[in-house]
């Protein structure tokens, strides 16, 4: 509590987290500021263009620039759901792997593939999910391809069901704590995968904000069979452009960056440095 007492402004990337924050520390509240994540991720890169165009549609094209469509479900399809990231026990794993157990033994017509690693692969894999393993940023717009193959830059990525590389229905979020943002549901988002997560949290908020994706009640946690028929009953759809457009702006900051972000006067440095005194500092280190 003493460094965010002594602190001229707190930034945060949410408005959840500046609630919760406040709720405990109500002495910093009125200095709290949202300030949502830059997007600077290859998925984001990508996506820049196509969220710039005026009239794009989520299953067509506008001004000749491909945009992300996903298709229909056939009736005897798995719904093949992607779960991203390195997902340990407050990023849900025990909540997959219990949904994963239970379609097995159920037979439901459900495959899920998670798009990195977890604290349980090899019992993941028994229960038959795909563990594509780590993966470099640049991997993911073949990683995260919707379920016609397209990608955010507009391409076609191998979408073979199963290997792991696009082929993907939709996205589960799975955690299980309040996210204080989620990368995670920028890159769905921007692959075009429809979004899934709990009532919880930055995520939650956002889509909330988007009105686009499904929002589970969090007493289902508990409840895999619920959770898997609620994934089974969703109709999934690509992002309008309106959710692309609004997660790429509103982490975009104009240079210089501490004026934008932090609010100082060009010049000044956070700590209320106009730079003088602490490059003098620097030179007399040892």
């Amino acid at each position: 509590g003493a460094l965010l007492e002594g602190a001229r402004a707190i930034f945060t990337p949410s408005g959840d987290t500046a609630r919760r924050l406040a709720a405990h520390f109500p002495g910093c509240a009125a200095r709290i500021a949202v300030r949502p994540h830059p997007e600077t991720s290859p998925l984001a890169r990508a996506s820049m263009p196509h969220a710039a165009l005026p009239h794009a549609s989520a299953t067509g094209r506008a001004g000749g620039t491909p945009t992300l469509a996903v298709s229909s479900r056939g009736t005897n399809d798995a719904l093949r759901v992607a779960v991203i990231g390195a997902i340990g026990p407050h990023k849900g794993s025990h909540v997959l792997e219990a949904c994963a157990r239970h379609a097995r033994e159920a037979g439901l017509p459900l495959h899920f593939t998670v798009v990195g690693y977890t604290d349980r692969d090899e019992t993941l894999r028994q229960l038959g999910v795909t563990v594509t393993g780590r993966y470099d940023e640049i991997e993911l717009l073949d990683l995260l391809g919707s379920s016609d193959g397209s990608r955010a830059d507009g391409n076609v990525a191998d979408a073979t069901p199963g290997n792991g590389h696009g082929g993907h229905h939709l996205a589960f979020l799975p955690a299980v704590w309040p996210e204080t943002y989620s990368y995670t549901l920028s890159e769905a988002v921007l692959a075009g995968l429809y979004p899934v997560t709990f009532d919880l949290g930055a995520p939650a908020e956002r889509m909330t904000a988007w009105n686009y994706g499904l929002r589970l009640p969090v007493a289902l946690m508990r409840d895999p069979a619920a959770i898997n028929a609620a994934l089974l009953a969703c109709t999934p759809a690509a992002p309008p452009a309106g959710p692309t457009r609004a997660l790429l702006a509103a982490g975009d900051y104009p240079a210089p960056f501490r004026a934008s972000y932090y609010g100082f006067p060009d010049g000044e440095k956070p700590g209320g440095d106009t730079g003088g005194s602490a490059a003098k500092s620097a030179k007399e280190q040892p």
